[in-house]
């Protein structure tokens, strides 16, 4: 998103997705440095390491991310 004409591949997927946010209030996106979002790292790791193929963050997700997001929270 960043540097859609890197990522022609996709463009139409993104463009799509981005008429389906016009519907939602509040929305948005926000580039963050890898190094400063670990947790979404762990969590992407997770789904493709563990094959999950639904949301377990829905439902309050694993014991480590919880721990790992108090962790984080207590240095901001």
């Amino acid at each position: 998103m960043l540097h859609p004409q890197r990522y022609t591949l996709v463009q139409g997927l993104v463009d799509s997705i981005h008429e389906l946010l016009l519907y939602l209030d509040g929305w948005q996106c926000v580039h963050v440095m890898e190094s400063r979002n670990q947790p979404a790292l762990e969590i992407a790791q997770s789904v493709i390491k563990e094959n999950r193929v639904s949301s377990y963050i829905a439902r309050g997700g694993p014991r480590w991310l919880q721990e790992r997001l108090s962790a984080k929270a207590k240095f901001r």
